[in-house]
C-alpha cells in the first residue's frame, strides 16, 4: 500500500533522534467488513501539538528542516480517496500520536 511509504516516510522525519533506529510497529486486524491497521512509530512529535491538524497541507514542515509536510496529506488521500477508507491521527496514553486506518474489504462498500 502506497499509504505506508508516506507514513514511513514521516516516521524516519521525525524520529526520536534523528541517529537512533528507527521504529514503527503496525497491528493489523479485520473487523466486520474492514481491515483495521494501527500504524505506530518513535516520533518526536506530540499529539496536541499536531493531532487535530496532522493531515493539512505543510502543517508539519515547521517541525522539521527536511520535511516538506505533505507525507500524511498523501497518505489520507490514498486512503480516503483511492481506498473508500479512513484514516485518523489519535492519542496514545503518552502524549504520543499514532494512526489508525480503516479500509474496506469490499472497495465497493463504504
Amino acid at each position: 500500500m502506497e499509504a505506508f511509504h508516506y507514513l514511513f516516510k514521516y516516521s524516519v522525519e521525525f524520529s526520536i533522534e534523528e541517529k537512533s533506529f528507527k521504529s514503527a510497529r503496525i497491528t493489523i486486524n479485520v473487523e466486520g467488513n474492514s481491515v483495521i491497521i494501527k500504524y505506530e512509530d518513535n516520533s518526536s512529535l506530540e499529539y496536541e501539538t499536531i493531532g487535530k491538524r496532522a493531515f493539512e497541507p505543510f502543517a508539519l514542515s515547521a517541525f522539521n528542516k527536511g520535511a516538506s509536510g505533505i507525507e500524511l496529506m498523501m497518505a489520507y488521500n490514498i486512503v480516503s480517496i483511492g481506498l473508500r477508507g479512513d484514516l485518523e491521527c489519535l492519542e496514545r496514553e503518552d502524549g504520543k500520536p499514532y494512526f489508525l486506518i480503516r479500509v474496506p474489504l469490499n472497495k465497493h462498500t463504504n
